[in-house]
């Protein structure tokens, strides 16, 4: 196969797949989850009674779609979709998390990364830009091969 064919071929179906490890046969159109080694944190600040988060989806092809904060027991769950790059959409994406007496724990993504504790506090550190990059650009890697192993 010619460098530029097999170029297109894995262009192609990442558009099809939205760089995720989800199944080929996903429609381009749908949403898929977000996992916290997809994001690159700015900011995650406690202001009274809320958790601030800011920050950006590491995705050359794929917006936010949504973000979703539900209660489960003692825990707060942030849980995020993709979607295929529109004019409309964006790779950012800011949060207010209400943190009542009763929540013990703050969770983000589909891998349920937890990223504030009462007893410890914020545990995700966003002056290291550095290892957070790394850490995307490594999941980034790994769907990509994933993808690659497709067409072998």
């Amino acid at each position: 196969m010619t460098p530029i064919r097999f170029v297109t071929s894995v262009l192609a179906l990442l558009l099809v797949t939205g760089c995720s490890t989800s199944p080929v046969t996903r429609s381009a159109m749908g949403t898929m989850p977000i996992s916290s080694e997809q994001l690159l944190f700015e900011s995650i600040e406690l202001a009274g009674e809320e958790l601030q988060v800011s920050g950006m989806l590491f995705s050359p092809l794929n917006t936010v779609n949504r973000v979703k904060v539900s209660r489960s027991g003692k825990t707060m769950k942030v849980k995020m979709t993709q979607a295929l790059l529109r004019d409309d959409g964006s790779r950012r994406f800011s949060v207010s998390i209400p943190i009542s007496p009763e929540v013990d724990q703050v969770v983000i993504g589909d891998d349920a990364r937890v990223m504030w504790t009462r007893a410890e506090g914020i545990l995700i550190d966003t002056s290291d830009t550095s290892a957070q990059t790394d850490r995307a650009t490594a999941d980034l890697e790994r769907r990509v091969q994933g993808v690659m192993r497709a067409f072998d």
